[in-house]
């Protein structure tokens, strides 16, 4: 998220969402939480295979403003760890907290 960009958090049907837009109003992304079990295979194979022992707390999926969809992951674990993957299961972005 820029400087300038605004976030609207919100639930519906118990489910956490998110929107995103920029400092005119257009659409930049929307996030919605997710159970792990609706995690597409090639991701759930990622996260079992790379992060083994950790347990997963929270899964969103990301939708940016060209329809492209990715998921970030969030691993229980000293440190915690938030994992970003697009749709194939291919890792963008790991970061420990």
């Amino acid at each position: 998220m820029e400087e300038g960009d605004y976030k609207v958090s919100f639930s519906l049907n118990g489910r956490k969402l998110v929107a995103t837009f920029n400092s005119t109003g257009a659409f930049l992304s929307k996030c919605r939480e997710i159970n792990s079990s609706e995690l597409p295979a090639p991701i759930s194979n990622l996260v079992r295979t790379n992060y083994s022992g950790r347990i997963i707390s929270e899964v969103l999926t990301v939708v940016d403003n060209n329809g492209i969809t990715g998921y970030i992951i969030k691993l229980q674990g000293s440190p915690e760890i938030e994992i970003m993957c697009d749709a194939n299961g291919h890792l963008v972005k790991e970061k420990s907290n």
